[in-house]
């Protein structure tokens, strides 16, 4: 970008929201993923949706790539800006707009985190449960355009299922309102719905209306502890199929067991585990408790820990966020080809049985973790970064996993997008409708300047 378009565009802005310092370029060239970084020619802060408008105008007058971001937790590069231009830091639109606390609803501002909003929500007794495990540092808007989900998917669903209404303003700098406060909305095509999901390559959200519930009166937590996989993957059908309050099944394997105590020293049995959390009246979630003891019993689980107050139930959350926060210090040296996939709730079992066997066969360290509850796991492949070949083994497993998951009617991206790591595996599992989606982003976004580089593959790429 030459002197002249920075000028006009600090014109637009203000000087002060617009820096090219190579400080804030390469903070904002990577993401949490193991992307190659890419920054961009200029790093700028709106502060309204005024401001959003006025540089999407400019931006697609001038055809400069603009790349939305929030807190830069993603894990597929989505918001790397392949193409370099601008880079639209949402950060400082992270106000509260309004609570609506007599509809189980708050407007928001989408640079807000989301644990922060959750604090601010706190005196009201309502809380917005659809955050993902990064909810400490991801935005609600990176949030809405990922359509994440989180721990508590299997009860509240994820991100998207708890939005009501999106302020986005579109390339052209129009700003629109999809979406309604009501509950029920069957008017017109649900173009909300569109936006939720397409990492910000459809137009850049400015504010969002979510749907609240009530903190639980009762919530116990429980980590079990199984002698073998299979045991366990049993106990996570027994457990859905109970009819119990379940907020939260997340699964660890044995291998991930041992990363979190290197890094938390919390000795846990290194043993496939399940962190359970019941939500719901305290009498009732104490009544399901040895329900829960024997459906796990009866695939010889052990129930390792029982966590009533905030602080226990933190500390085994801790240790199920922990090892996404530490990897690079777990592994020192090794990349991560960390697969997102989502699968039917009975191939489940068989999801683990490829990532072994795969790893098995190309000699390659795999474990997997995730959302038993909704069949959402993330597949690691683990390999050294200096070895090109082991880079390579590696790869070839996350694509025979991949491909599976699609084969059986599951997903290559099940709530971290497509970004730049997934993008290829879209003509697979969309084939027939990839034309139509291509043709939307055309009527959107006709310049291409949105988060250009993201979900569609390049020509070269294969899935």
């Amino acid at each position: 970008m030459n002197d002249l378009l920075l000028d006009s565009l600090r014109d637009v802005i203000g000087g002060g929201k617009v820096s090219v310092q190579e400080t804030d370029k390469q903070t904002h060239a990577h993401d949490e993923s193991f992307h190659a970084a890419h920054a961009p020619d200029a790093v700028v802060w709106p502060e309204s949706t005024a401001e959003v408008s006025a540089v999407l105008r400019w931006a697609n007058a001038n055809r400069v790539p603009v790349t939305a971001w929030g807190g830069g937790s993603s894990l597929e590069g989505n918001p790397i800006p392949v193409r370099g231009g601008i880079v639209l830091d949402m950060t400082r639109m992270d106000r509260v707009v309004e609570v609506l606390a007599s509809d189980f609803q708050v407007r928001v501002q989408p640079g807000i985190i989301g644990d922060a909003l959750n604090k601010q929500l706190k005196s009201t007794g309502l809380f917005f449960p659809a955050f993902p495990g990064s909810s400490d540092i991801a935005t609600i808007g990176g949030m809405i355009a990922n359509n994440a989900g989180g721990m508590y998917a299997v009860r509240y669903g994820v991100v998207g299922d708890n939005v009501l209404q999106l302020e986005v303003a579109l390339a052209s700098g129009d700003v629109i309102h999809t979406g309604s406060r009501s509950i029920k909305n069957v008017a017109g095509y649900d173009l909300m719905r569109l936006f939720v999901g397409s990492e910000g390559t459809l137009g850049v959200i400015t504010e969002a209306t979510l749907r609240l519930v009530g903190v639980p009166s009762g919530k116990i937590t429980l980590l079990v502890a199984f002698p073998a996989i299979e045991p366990t993957l049993d106990a996570v059908l027994g457990l859905l199929g109970a009819g119990l309050q379940i907020a939260a099944l997340e699964l660890m394997d044995s291998r991930y067991i041992h990363l979190v105590n290197q890094g938390k020293r919390l000795g846990w049995q290194e043993a496939p585990s399940l962190l359970i959390e019941l939500h719901g009246l305290l009498e009732s979630v104490a009544i399901e408790l040895p329900m829960i003891e024997d459906i796990c019993g009866e695939y010889a689980g052990v129930i390792a820990q029982t966590a009533t107050t905030t602080e226990a139930q933190n500390r085994l959350w801790d240790g199920r966020r922990a090892v996404r926060h530490l990897v690079r210090t777990l592994l020192p040296g090794m990349g991560v080809l960390a697969g997102d996939i989502g699968v039917p709730i009975s191939q489940i079992p068989e999801l683990f049985r490829q990532t072994y066997a795969l790893g098995e066969e190309r000699d390659i360290q795999t474990m997997a973790y995730g959302h038993a509850g909704d069949g959402n796991f993330h597949c690691w492949a683990i390999y050294r970064e200096d070895d090109a070949d082991a880079y390579q083994r590696a790869t070839a497993i996350h694509e025979a996993l991949t491909g599976w998951a699609i084969s059986v009617g599951g997903t290559a991206a099940a709530e971290h997008g497509l970004g730049l790591g997934k993008r290829k595996y879209l003509p697979k599992q969309h084939a027939t409708s990839m034309p139509h989606m291509a043709a939307i982003k055309r009527l959107f976004d006709p310049n291409g300047i949105l988060n250009p580089g993201k979900i569609f593959p390049d020509e070269n790429e294969q899935a």
